[in-house]
Formats: C-alpha cells, sequence, structure tokens
C-alpha cells in the first residue's frame, strides 16, 4: 500500500509513515547488500551527487527528530559501485540520525578526498570504538539496529582502500571520516 493513497489521515501522522518507511528500506538495503552477492560494475561516479541524493533520500527522517542538517559538498569523483557508495552514505547517515537526540546536529562534509558524518549525538565510549565495527556489535543496544551497517561501512572501505577513521566522545557526539584514494 503506498502512503501517498491514504485519505484523511493527518499530515504530520503521513510524514512520520513516510520516514518510518524510509528507515525500514534503509535496513533492509543494509541486510541484503552482502546477500546480492553479484558482481557489481565499478564507475567514476559523482560523489558529492550521491551524497545529495542520499540525504534527500532520509530527509523525513531527519526532519522527524528536528534535526539541524548542514552540508558543504565539493565536488568529488570516486571511482566505486552505486550500490556501495549508497550503502556507505546510508548507513553512516543513518547511524548519525539514530544516535542524535532531538534537535541535535548533523554536519556532513566533502572537502578533498574526505568525506565527513559528523553529529552532536550520543558519542561512543572509547573502550566500543575498536568493537563497533565488528557485525553484530552496537555501542548502544536502546536504539535500535542490528549491529551490521558499520560493519559493512568497514568491508566497503577495505574493498576499496578507502581509509576509515572515527573521533568520538561520550556525551559529545560522533565523526566518522572517509579518506578516498586518489582516482586515476
Amino acid at each position: 500500500m503506498t502512503i501517498q493513497s491514504l485519505k484523511g489521515i493527518d499530515e504530520k501522522k503521513k510524514k512520520r509513515l513516510e520516514a518510518s518507511a524510509k528507515r525500514l528500506h534503509v535496513m533492509y538495503s543494509s541486510l541484503t547488500y552482502r546477500l546480492e552477492g553479484q558482481e557489481e560494475k565499478i564507475e567514476l561516479l559523482p560523489f558529492d551527487k550521491i551524497v545529495e541524493e542520499r540525504v534527500g533520500y532520509i530527509k523525513e527522517l531527519i526532519d522527524s527528530k528536528r534535526l539541524h542538517l548542514t552540508m558543504e559538498l565539493e565536488p568529488m569523483l570516486v571511482r566505486i559501485s552505486r550500490s556501495s557508495a549508497e550503502r556507505l552514505v546510508d548507513n553512516l547517515l543513518s547511524n548519525a540520525v539514530k544516535y542524535c537526540d532531538i534537535g541535535d546536529e548533523i554536519r556532513v562534509t566533502l572537502k578533498g578526498r574526505e568525506f565527513r558524518v559528523k553529529d552532536t549525538g550520543i558519542g561512543i565510549d572509547a573502550h566500543m570504538q575498536e568493537d563497533i565495527f565488528k557485525r553484530y556489535k552496537r555501542a548502544n543496544s536502546e536504539r535500535g539496529g542490528f549491529g551490521i551497517g558499520l560493519n559493512i561501512v568497514l568491508s566497503i572501505c577495505k574493498k576499496y582502500k578507502i581509509k576509515l577513521n572515527l573521533e568520538s566522545e561520550k556525551g559529545v557526539g560522533s565523526t566518522f571520516i572517509l579518506i578516498f584514494p586518489k582516482t586515476k
């Protein structure tokens, strides 16, 4: 059933339904990403456009938590498959949204060869930071998720030789930093 076909429903409720449907789609995409097993077409893609598209896709989620989003994107071409690029962005953005409280901030930047997703959310304890990239590991069990998103991010980074860094402090927020190799 499509949300648009609902008649007589409050607009606010309709927006929440759309946000929930998109949240489910992002989770489903992450779950099936590893199962697809098909050879992916690697292309030279405009990563800045993919980031804009994926932020637009989850705009309802961002708005539903009244998060303040700022983006600073410079054009950047990356040699990667489209589905891998989308998984990188979707997983980092959805985590930022998930671990932010109402009214927090998310800052997305793309400068040079570096992509950053910074949030003012709950942050991650120092002793948990290495483990969050392991499959089924979660730093916080109260916020949902399955503990596979960051493992997928790590595996994509390894596959495409993207350097992955994390800066986080409990109670202050987290910054995930991807440094892409130069394109040939």
